[in-house]
């Protein structure tokens, strides 16, 4: 496995924990620790690239270029995708309460997927493409679709249960 998967497991369980542990006495430790795990994967994000490049900073060289066949080309970015969609989800669980939870959650996914973008122009490490921002963009709508159609059939639930 490699080290930089570790981040994300343990906000993972952290996160797991804190949505089991809502309604007990552990709450606020539990979503203590979720916050401080998800704030370690967010920063750990761009900071990756910075550190695999020995820290040297230049100014980004990113590939602004948009287009239909490229972005249908990075569609097939599976790994934005799915990390992202899941970066959805966990951000969806710390913004507990907060009003328009999805369109918060859907703009610190794609403030995220910028941030490792630019990391990557900054620090020679893999290719700053905005195009990737894409398949970023799916995986929150796919981590979007997933918050809906649970909570519709909670919601169903809910109604036929008296």
């Amino acid at each position: 496995m490699s080290m930089a998967l570790i981040p994300l497991l343990l906000t993972i369980v952290a996160t797991s924990a804190a949505l089991y542990l809502r309604h007990t006495e552990w709450a606020a430790a539990s979503l203590w620790a979720s916050r401080i795990a998800y704030s370690t994967l967010v920063l750990q994000a761009p900071l990756y690239f910075l550190h695999r490049g020995g820290y040297r900073v230049s100014p980004p060289a990113c590939e602004w270029t948009f287009g239909l066949d490229l972005a249908i080309y990075s569609l097939t970015n599976y790994a934005h995708i799915v990390l992202f969609g899941v970066l959805f989800l966990l951000t969806f669980a710390q913004l507990r309460g907060v009003p328009r939870q999805i369109m918060c959650s859907a703009a610190v996914t794609l403030a995220v997927g910028l941030l490792v973008e630019l990391a990557q122009g900054a620090s020679g490490q893999h290719h700053c493409r905005m195009r990737d921002l894409v398949p970023d963009s799916v995986g929150a709508l796919w981590g979007a679709t997933a918050v809906w159609a649970v909570t519709a059939i909670s919601d169903f639930r809910r109604r036929v249960r008296p």
